[in-house]
């Protein structure tokens, strides 16, 4: 009898935590949306004042659920100049989207040292340590992220908490 009862205490906690990783994954991928423009954004724009044709199309091909051809569009925007600002952003972003959580840091990263105000790599590399598994890693981007909105990010905030459980 006390075995049924652990389990039926296990398994909706299990599944409850299943379904609001699920639920930060959403809300994560809909931030890379709605968040301002960064202030690397600036200089992807063209002397005329448009964005970059690479990263519109690289865009438009990861909302339609083409992650790798939007990144192998973008690889090529690097190939061509590799010091072009915010494309290390983006890729991190559309490797985020597209759950390759590992390449999605490594951008993050890079996009942090050209512009370390970036706040949506902070929070997406963050969440990007703790779907790849590595929890101790998420930590201190996601402690940054709760200086800036400490009450208004309950994502982070959650996911911050499972951090410190789980090391």
């Amino acid at each position: 009898m006390r075995k049924v009862r652990n389990l039926t205490a296990i398994l909706p906690t299990g599944l409850l935590t299943g379904f609001l990783t699920v639920c930060i994954v959403v809300s994560a991928h809909a931030i890379s949306h709605l968040l301002p423009a960064r202030s690397g954004e600036v200089t992807k724009q063209q002397p005329d004042g448009s964005y970059a044709p690479g990263f519109a199309e690289a865009r438009r091909l990861s909302e339609q659920g083409k992650f790798n051809e939007a990144i192998a569009k973008l690889e090529r925007l690097a190939a061509k100049d590799p010091g072009m600002r915010g494309l290390a952003h983006e890729l991190g972003v559309t490797y985020y989207k597209k759950g390759d959580y590992l390449k999605a840091t490594a951008n993050f990263k890079k996009a942090l040292e050209e512009d370390p105000g970036d706040s949506e790599a902070v929070q997406l590399m963050g969440l990007s340590y703790y779907l790849a598994g590595r929890p101790a890693e998420a930590i201190a981007p996601l402690e940054k992220v709760q200086t800036w909105f400490p009450s208004a990010n309950v994502d982070a905030a959650y996911i911050l908490g499972i951090c410190y459980m789980q090391t």
